[in-house]
Parts: C-alpha cells; sequence; structure tokens
C-alpha cells in the first residue's frame, strides 16, 4: 500500500512540473510580446564598456490607462546563472501608461561581459527576453 502512496505521490510531482508556468519567451529576432492590450518591445541595446544600456517601450492600445508592475527586472548570464539587477529609474517598480500612448524606460544594467560575447537573458514578470538568435 505505501508503494501505490509514493507511485501517486511521484506522478504527482511529475505532472506538476510539466504544467505551463506562464512564462513567455522571446529571441533577439523578436524582442516584442503583445499581452492583454500592452505591447513590451525590448531594443535600443548600447554597450559603453561594462554598461549595457537598452530601452523597455510599454505601449498602452486599450482605451483605459494602465499601471504596470516591473518585477524581479534581472539580466542573467547563461554560463553561470548569475543575474544583475537593472536599473530603469522607476519609482516602486510601476509604470503608469495612459490608455493609447507609449512610455520609454531607459534602463542600465553592469555586466562582466558583452552581450555579443556571452548569452543573457532579461527576465521581468512572467517574461523572458533572450538577447541572443534561437538556434
Amino acid at each position: 500500500m505505501k508503494k501505490i502512496y509514493i507511485i501517486l505521490f511521484l506522478m504527482i510531482i511529475t505532472l506538476s512540473g510539466c504544467q505551463n508556468n506562464g512564462t513567455i519567451v522571446r529571441y533577439s529576432d523578436d524582442l516584442s510580446i503583445k499581452q492583454d492590450g500592452i505591447i513590451y518591445l525590448v531594443d535600443s541595446f548600447y554597450e559603453n564598456g561594462s554598461n549595457l544600456t537598452f530601452r523597455i517601450s510599454i505601449e498602452n492600445t486599450t482605451d483605459e490607462s494602465q499601471i504596470l508592475k516591473l518585477e524581479d527586472l534581472f539580466i542573467t548570464r547563461l554560463s553561470n546563472e548569475v543575474g544583475y539587477p537593472v536599473n530603469c529609474r522607476i519609482f516602486d517598480n510601476e509604470v503608469t501608461v495612459s490608455s493609447k500612448s507609449k512610455q520609454n524606460l531607459s534602463c542600465v544594467v553592469v555586466l562582466p561581459t558583452s552581450i555579443e560575447d556571452e548569452h543573457y537573458k532579461l527576465t521581468f514578470n512572467q517574461f523572458v527576453f533572450n538577447l541572443f538568435e534561437k538556434k
């Protein structure tokens, strides 16, 4: 009887690990995501020494003003899974985007190597923007 419970427990763990966690992934050839009337676009990359500057553009296509939280904003170096915090100069990680308008956030992060030399990914909320091409 204990074996049956153990097998059922292992099956539940396996099945729960297979569920979609809602993560949306993009690669460098298309760094835009549209969700619930909001378009997120990551572009305008500029490297100056160890500083990487880029833009996160948030466009509200709805008829209502939106307050959006950008949580856990990090760029992660895939070779060692180290995360580097991104500074977008926003208060309390919230961005207000008026109806039918766009908000551009200038962001900066200090990285140990170039995004041209190694694979990095930008993450926030349930979004993953891989700063390299999909193979």
